[in-house]
């Protein structure tokens, strides 16, 4: 397959990764873990697209593992890649691996800058094991300290979800717009996403608070999964 049978180009996705070289070393530990047979769940962001490449070379010299996508960019290079992709819930999960945005000292994430979160959850939940790939800088006392919390949600539920929640005392609440079209970004799920930051910090009331509201259908609030961290 070449750049010009997929939707982007593929070969552009990994061209500007920062801190390139530590993801490759990364890269090549999580590749090493797998075994012939194994389904894993590809988490989303530039440290999974690097695994990716390295799972690419291994499948090219003969390791036959499958993986679970969460992201529409990951299933292209993937496909080019000729690591093979099943779709969510076909088959169980031996392991996944992920990035984070945020990590608070009871091991609770923050996830979903790229807006992929739902399926990152369906993943991660789904795994018998996870790998949380996050250096020292992702290190919070309090989620949402540094980035703010994504909320996805159903567009015709759009306007009564996000009033519900301006009303819940956050400092912002605000949609998520794209670039390169108008309007708001739209996920693989064909939602839109609301960006929420609060600097008192994201507890699990809270999160279960925001899960309530109707048409919200996920959020970047990682609560009480565990995982084993690289850095």
């Amino acid at each position: 397959m070449t750049s010009q049978d997929f939707p982007i180009n593929t070969d552009a996705l990994w061209v500007n990764v920062s801190n390139r070289e530590a993801k490759e070393t990364i890269a090549k530990e999580i590749v090493g873990r797998a075994s012939d047979g194994q389904t894993i769940g590809f988490g989303s962001g530039t440290t999974s697209m690097v695994c990716a490449i390295e799972f690419g070379k291994a499948a090219a010299a003969g390791l036959q593992i499958s993986a679970v996508v969460t992201s529409l960019e990951l299933e292209w290079l993937c496909m080019k890649l000729g690591v093979d992709v099943l779709e969510i819930g076909e088959t169980p999960i031996d392991w996944c691996f992920d990035g984070a945005d945020e990590v608070d000292a009871q091991g609770n994430l923050l996830k979903g800058r790229g807006g992929a979160m739902h399926r990152e959850r369906l993943v991660f939940t789904a795994a018998a094991q996870r790998v949380v790939v996050a250096d020292s800088s992702k290190d919070v006392a309090l989620l949402g300290e540094k980035f703010p919390a994504p909320v996805e949600i159903e567009p015709v539920f759009a306007i009564d979800a996000m009033a519900a929640l301006g009303s819940m005392g956050f400092d912002s609440v605000s949609l998520r717009t794209g670039q390169g079209k108008d309007g708001p970004v739209i996920t693989e799920s064909g939602n839109i996403i609301a960006d929420v930051i609060y600097r008192d910090g994201f507890t699990n009331e809270v999160a279960e608070k925001i899960s309530k509201i109707e048409g919200v259908v996920d959020t970047g609030l990682f609560m009480g999964f565990d995982f084993e961290r690289l850095s």
